[in-house]
């Protein structure tokens, strides 16, 4: 009764807080979402999950403009365990649904001023206007959270995601208590590195000498040149692992379901692509995680496929080890680049051990 009372506060609270309507989850927890102001724009955010004093868990989507909020029953065995805040970024998804053509300053700058507000929002909205209580369900408060009294949202970033919380935590690693790297990205020059070489070997072990020869005879793409990066990914994709296929064939079926065809979520995702990409692929090339300088002090928890070949585990690790977060922990899931969705159940389940 007092959660409902709450919901029912927060929600006429204007342009601070969400302007539409939420639906509570039957049996308790929270399940809302709609329309913040962050950044001077309507931004769209989402909270589904227990509510009370599960963890909760901020998640920073891929891309540039991978948005979830189309997807969002693929996250459902997380919400079993976390409060999971879906937040659509600046030209992406529901927010460029809201913003249009006209969505202003589309820059990485933008975009970490806005996914720190963004945590303030989830931060007052479930603590009441405190900060959020992260409080594990399997087991007592982490030691560092309950020396200072306080605890804060755990931030997740994957892929695109990963670029952009790695910026957020240099400014203001305060507003979390720890990062989760999955999908995680070292740098673009990684990524093309790590790519080409196991194209090459995949096509050499299936027997596709024609590709491999071709491949060898070319070298490496130059990870400024974006067009010939393309036709490796073109040449990868055969070779990808079941999992990160199975991830685009979900797309495809819920982008194509006639079903969801007035489905605002649906309708927003592929035009905020085809809005934030030319305007933001220029920051994902230039990602170099490495040369941002130390770790801030945030534990640093990295569940990763273990087929994940778009940003190679190996390298993700190996830059792991080389930060001193006062935390750490590393997990290889079954699964490739998309392990975190389609083994969502493990991934939970390995945020939950590393916790």
């Amino acid at each position: 009764m007092e959660a409902s009372v709450h919901r029912r506060t927060f929600l006429a609270t204007g342009a601070a807080g969400l302007l539409t309507a939420q639906v509570a989850r039957a049996g308790g927890g929270v399940d809302e979402s709609g329309y913040v102001s962050i950044g001077g724009i309507d931004q769209w955010v989402g909270l589904r999950g227990p509510g009370g004093d599960a963890p909760a868990l901020l998640f920073l989507h891929g891309g540039p403009a991978d948005a979830q909020s189309a997807f969002r029953e693929l996250f459902a065995p997380w919400e079993r365990w976390f409060t999971v805040v879906q937040w659509d970024q600046r030209g992406a998804g529901l927010t460029f649904a809201r913003n249009g053509e006209a969505t202003p300053d589309l820059t990485l700058d933008r975009l970490v001023r806005g996914g720190l507000e963004g945590a303030r929002h989830a931060s007052a909205r479930l603590g009441g206007g405190k900060p959020i209580l992260v409080r594990p369900s399997w087991g007592g408060v982490p030691a560092a959270l309950e020396a200072e009294g306080e605890s804060r949202a755990i931030v997740v970033g994957h892929s695109w995601g990963a670029i952009l919380a790695a910026h957020m935590l240099r400014a203001d690693a305060s507003a979390f208590s720890a990062y989760v790297g999955t999908g995680q990205v070292v740098s673009w020059a990684k990524c093309v590195a790590g790519q080409y070489a196991f194209t090459v070997a995949a096509a050499e072990a299936a027997g596709n000498s024609a590709l491999g020869g071709q491949l060898r005879a070319s070298g490496a793409p130059a990870p400024a040149d974006f067009a010939q990066i393309q036709g490796l990914r073109r040449a990868m994709s055969a070779y990808e692992p079941a999992s990160d296929q199975a991830y685009y064939a979900n797309q495809r079926r819920v982008l194509g379901d006639p079903a969801r065809a007035a489905d605002p979520a649906v309708q927003a995702y592929a035009a905020g692509g085809q809005f934030s990409l030319p305007r933001l692929i220029p920051t994902l090339m230039a990602a170099d995680l490495e040369a941002l300088g130390p770790w801030p002090d945030i534990p640093f928890h990295l569940i990763q496929g273990r087929d994940d070949h778009i940003t190679p585990t190996d390298a993700a690790e190996a830059y792991l080890g080389t930060l001193r977060p006062p935390a750490r922990s590393q997990t290889r899931i079954d699964g490739g680049h998309f392990a975190a969705f389609m083994n969502a159940e493990g991934f939970a389940k390995a945020l939950a051990a590393a916790l």
